[in-house]
């Protein structure tokens, strides 16, 4: 990992497209800016555990075992649901 350290207003770049810059911080957060492309998929450290978990939850999963359980959450035709 690497480590650097930046003053608000200062930055550095991934690559030639992507600059990250040190908007400013408050107690113990701090507040980046990232300029890049809109093809680049940037998420929270959070969001790529859960990204990753789901991925390995339906690793397992067959096209048949979805087929099943699609088929016993349908309502069933004139039900009395509207």
């Amino acid at each position: 990992m690497l480590i650097i350290h930046r003053k608000p207003g200062e930055g550095f770049w991934i690559n030639d497209d992507t600059e990250v810059v040190v908007i400013g911080w408050q107690g113990n957060a701090i507040k980046l800016g990232i300029r890049a492309p809109r093809n680049v998929v940037i998420l929270r450290s959070e969001l790529k555990l859960v990204e990753q978990q789901n991925r390995a939850a339906t690793r397992d999963c067959s096209e048949a075992s979805i087929d099943n359980l699609a088929a016993r959450l349908r309502i069933p035709p004139h039900s009395g649901m509207t």
